[in-house]
């Protein structure tokens, strides 16, 4: 739990507005970013700035903890999309054996582990907007992951196991929910094939007894026609009309 200067730090942060930072990364990184990393009880001299990962730079590295608890950050400018820039944190944190990934711009902050058997864009365990850091909750929760004393003392991966445990869970609720739907939606064109054969076979009856109403006047007129000329009296309509 935040101590009451580290929630007023915090607070001072979320109403930052966008002319207050910066759009630049630079800008989102040193105001909004590092700040942020210092609520959670990492000091300055624990961050270390543009550390070399193969051929580019990442942003952020956490010095000073377990090699199994590696945290990198990728900040962007405050606008990004940080959906662009995915495959590029992965990267990241693969190279770097990462426990925590990390990337945000000046409004959302996203943090992802890498999971076995699957894709990272699909390992993102937490995603919170800024003004939303106002809620115990959301601070809370951000502490577990983060927070330098959880991360100190691997307390953070625990976090991460149960979290992960929590994804593959929900996923294969949804697998066997897509299973299921796709069930009934199968039986539901099957009925759907059924009733327009009926409805085919309906139409081509009533289509044949319409075509039969329309001839019992006709047939009536020649069997009317056939008795006057077998009796060889002369045909009236008229007649005929009235009886």
């Amino acid at each position: 739990m935040l101590n009451e200067a580290n929630r007023e730090k915090l607070l001072r942060l979320i109403r930052l507005k966008r002319e207050e930072v910066g759009t630049s990364e630079e800008n989102v990184k040193q105001k909004i970013i590092v700040p942020l990393l210092e609520v959670f009880g990492h000091h300055r001299n624990d961050l270390d700035f543009e550390l070399r990962s193969g051929r580019k730079f990442i942003d952020i590295y956490i010095k000073g903890l377990p090699a199994d608890c590696t945290v990198i950050i990728d900040t962007k400018s405050y606008d990004q999309n940080l959906n662009d820039h995915i495959d590029q944190i992965g990267n990241y944190a693969f190279q770097e054996g990462a426990l925590l990934a990390i990337i945000a711009n000046g409004e959302e902050f996203r943090i992802y582990s890498p999971m076995r058997g699957y894709s990272f864009r699909e390992s993102l365990f937490y995603c919170v907007k800024k003004e939303c850091l106002v809620k115990e909750e959301e601070q809370s929760t951000l502490e577990s992951y983060i927070g330098r004393d959880n991360l100190v003392s691997r307390e953070s991966r625990t976090y991460v196991r149960l979290r992960e445990e929590e994804i593959v869970d929900l996923r294969m609720k949804i697998e066997r929910l897509h299973g299921q739907f796709l069930q009934q939606r199968k039986e539901l064109e099957l009925q759907l094939a059924d009733l327009a054969q009926e409805r085919s076979d309906m139409e081509a009856r009533i289509s044949r007894l319409r075509d039969q109403l329309n001839n019992l006047d006709r047939d009536k007129e020649k069997e009317i026609e056939s008795l006057h000329t077998q009796t060889r009296l002369p045909y009236s309509e008229t007649y005929d009309a009235d009886l």
